[in-house]
């Protein structure tokens, strides 16, 4: 990824006791993920690169400022009723980022450990590599989930750049080096940047707290595509067996999914699709709220606007990864397909309906096509 010296990378991830770690692992684990080894990891991975200056007084002050501002505007363009809002905001580190995020998705990651400890434990699927993978697979998860999380800390600018709920309400934690990074590149003024920023976190930390139901049902999306995911055994006993070659090591740090290679199992496409048409929806209902909320209160709203949509086609490996673990997709065109659906039916009055429960989230063809859900759930 951009900004990291690999060397300095390899030199701090020696650093760690990684082989000790592994013995470790191979005499049992209390836990289906190593977390200490996760958060070594993730540290080094988040602290190399291009350093950046702490942020100042006046910077937290300003970022506070605009949350609260933002949660005001938010609220009186979405109609929504009474949140719990947004009562602590954090401006931190790529090192503190990497830490806040660990522990967020401390559940669905150890979900997605156990699944697979419980199939090598029984010999499903994995054949020979099944009594190794039972040992060893505290570390790998830890090792895999500290890579991307740490590589992640290098992009991500708040809590809210996946689409997913997070398990402590009314916080938000915003990366300030990449924050700096971000304005630097796009060439507009900090406060304006910072406000569209604000809009766009409190807008899903909102959205998320006043329709009830949407985090229990993704989150229940995300936990039956994990218990159908599948290891490719073949990759996983060649990992496993070169896990000592330094050269192998530096390919797994740029690639961490080749780390525990997963397999899309059948059982899991139509869960995609479910967990996009969701995604897809609460992300171009949530630009079309920051839209509204943002041109009256930054003059530069469609030049932040547009470079983040280019920023946010640069995929990088640990965003793959992701996608794997949980079914979520991060392009760019489940993004455009969300915007025009929530537009043509806010154009036709119907918005309210789309979060009244579940059942009224737009299919795939509904996406495409927003009169095919106009005639389904619209009223006029």
């Amino acid at each position: 990824m951009d900004g990291i010296d690999n060397s300095e990378l390899f030199r701090r991830l020696l650093e760690i006791p990684l082989f000790r770690e592994i013995n470790n692992a191979l005499r049992g684990q209390s836990g289906p993920v190593d977390w200490k080894i996760a958060a070594q990891i993730s540290e080094a991975v988040a602290g190399s690169g291009r350093r950046s200056g702490k942020p100042s007084a006046a910077d937290v002050a300003e970022l506070s400022q605009a949350c609260r501002i933002a949660e005001l505007a938010v609220i009186g363009h979405s109609g929504w009723g009474p949140v719990q809002g947004v009562a602590d905001v954090r401006l931190v580190g790529r090192t503190q980022w990497a830490h806040v995020n660990l522990d967020a998705l401390k559940q669905l990651v150890e979900s997605l450990a156990a699944k697979l400890s419980t199939d090598a434990a029984a010999g499903m699927r994995l054949g020979p590599a099944a009594p190794l993978l039972g040992a060893i697979s505290p570390f790998l998860m830890g090792s895999q989930i500290g890579i991307v999380v740490g590589y992640l800390s290098h992009k991500a600018l708040g809590m809210w750049d996946l689409c997913l709920p997070r398990t402590r309400k009314g916080r938000l934690c915003f990366n300030f080096p990449n924050m700096l990074d971000v304005e630097r590149d796009l060439q507009v003024k900090p406060q304006h940047f910072r406000m569209w920023l604000a809009l766009h976190e409190v807008s899903h930390e909102l959205h998320f707290q006043a329709v009830s139901w949407m985090r229990p049902y993704l989150i229940g999306l995300i936990e039956q595509y994990i218990q159908a995911t599948e290891i490719d055994s073949s990759q996983l006993v060649s990992r496993l067996g070169n896990l000592n070659n330094p050269d192998e090591l530096s390919t797994i740090v740029q690639r961490p999914e080749d780390l525990f290679p997963l397999l899309r199992s059948p059982a899991q496409d139509a869960l995609v699709e479910r967990i996009q048409c969701f995604t897809s929806a609460a992300e171009g209902y949530s630009d079309w709220i920051v839209r509204k909320a943002g041109l009256g209160l930054t003059e530069q709203f469609d030049r932040i606007s547009e470079g983040m949509t280019r920023r946010r086609a640069e995929r990088s490996s640990p965003e793959r990864m992701m996608e794997k673990m949980f079914g979520l997709d991060l392009g760019n065109e489940q993004q455009r397909r969300g915007n025009r659906f929530v537009v043509t039916i806010a154009a036709a009055g119907e918005l309210e309906h789309l979060w009244e429960k579940p059942e009224n989230l737009p299919d795939l063809a509904e996406l495409a096509q927003p009169h095919r859900w106009l005639s389904r759930v619209g009223t006029s």
